[in-house]
């Protein structure tokens, strides 16, 4: 039997979570910004690019995609999700939602 107790829940909880690939495209400045908070929770390595780009894949649990939406939406123009296409649907309807936020301030 294991042993589940507060500081090793964390794998046990998110092995049993249906995972699906991810893809995003990172600018040099998207893969110091996942560098800088790498804390935060784990990814997997940035697979570096010769020009200083970077690109992130791996999987992620299917219930957490409104999570990681947020997540690639709070690194701007400095990561492009490609796959899946939910994830990256997220993140764009995340950006339209914002940008129909600023034209409507302007508006007032």
């Amino acid at each position: 039997m294991r042993k589940v107790n507060l500081t090793n829940w964390g794998p046990y909880f998110h092995e049993s979570l249906k995972r699906t690939y991810f893809r995003a495209k990172l600018s040099k400045r998207g893969v110091e910004k996942v560098q800088e908070k790498r804390w935060l929770f784990p990814l997997p390595e940035v697979v570096m690019q010769p020009d200083g780009s970077g690109v992130l894949e791996g999987t992620v649990p299917e219930q957490e995609f409104a999570f990681f939406a947020g997540y690639f939406f709070s690194l701007g123009r400095d990561a492009v999700v490609q796959e899946p296409e939910e994830l990256a649907s997220a993140v764009k309807t995340m950006f339209a939602e914002a940008l129909k936020a600023y034209e409507r301030q302007g508006d007032e």
